[in-house]
């Protein structure tokens, strides 16, 4: 190769390097530049980088923690003021632009002995309620010290006038109770609609949000069913009869015998063992677990 070639070739290169790196420095500027980046950046400005965050699929959060700092809030608003005030300055950590934060809200607690009081959200899209679309603001009197999001994204897709009417879901969930359980006289609900993604519910990380009609069956198979409110498909069936109190401790108690052979003594039921130890505190703790939730 002479030395013209050569140079030619170097020449080339060194351009399509520099064409590469422009690139990648304004990919990274414009990353940096997102919605999501800016009130992440003016949140550690406002408690100095004193914070843990949590993120779902989509990178949105779904638990924010302020550590020493709360996120300020004046205190001379109203508790549920200075929720959506937080909630409205840092939108794009929750939400995508696209998506409204339209949230009602559910419940605000009263301050309690740590000096705290919560405010629980339910998202709407349209009017609609978003089934699982739900965020808890805490706050004390220097502002929000945790908030747990499951708000859902990327809802401006969803259509929100349904083709099938509220009679076309009864009949869809009235087949679906006859084909599963041979019993189709069972009280439904008035149908309602809601916006549901179904694949999450079910445990799944992406899915599809979608316009249904949820219908509450009660007589026989007590469970929740919704129908796709676009196709009048029914798209998820929830069994809403949970015997997580009927529950099943063992004890396992290890012998100083050649094999270490081990006996198990089960207690099932609602009503508490008479047993001693271990047992019996993971028998009431499981009880005290599942009221807390609930």
């Amino acid at each position: 190769m002479d030395y013209l070639a050569f140079m030619k070739i170097q020449y080339r290169v060194h351009h399509a390097l520099t064409f590469l790196a422009l690139v990648f420095a304004a990919s990274v500027t414009a990353a940096a530049d997102t919605p999501m980046a800016k009130s992440l950046r003016s949140l550690n400005s406002a408690t100095g980088g004193q914070q843990v965050v949590t993120h779902r699929e989509g990178g949105y959060v779904s638990h924010l923690s302020a550590l020493s700092n709360p996120v300020p809030e004046s205190s001379s608003l109203p508790t549920e003021a200075r929720a959506r005030t937080f909630f409205s300055a840092y939108r794009d950590l929750f939400l995508d632009v696209k998506t409204p934060l339209d949230l009602s809200t559910v419940q605000v607690s009263p301050v309690d002995v740590n000096g705290t009081s919560r405010v629980r959200f339910q998202q709407t899209f349209k009017g609609i309620p978003v089934r699982g679309g739900e965020a808890i603001v805490h706050l004390n009197n220097t502002g929000v010290t945790s908030v747990q999001s499951q708000l859902s994204a990327d809802l401006s897709s969803v259509a929100v006038t349904p083709r099938i009417t509220a009679g076309d879901a009864i009949t869809a969930v009235r087949s679906a109770i006859k084909n599963r359980n041979k019993n189709s006289s069972a009280s439904l609900s008035v149908p309602q609609l809601e916006i549901i993604n179904a694949e999450r519910l079910r445990g799944k990380q992406f899915g599809e949000s979608r316009l249904a009609w949820v219908i509450e069956v009660i007589g026989g198979p007590d469970e929740s069913i919704w129908v796709d409110a676009q196709s009048g498909r029914v798209i998820l069936q929830v069994n809403r009869i949970a015997h997580v109190l009927a529950r099943d401790v063992e004890d396992y108690k290890t012998h100083c015998d050649a094999d270490l052979g081990t006996d198990i003594v089960s207690y099932s039921g609602n009503n508490s063992p008479s047993v001693p130890g271990e047992a019996l505190s993971a028998w009431n703790t499981a009880e005290i677990i599942h009221n807390y939730f609930l």
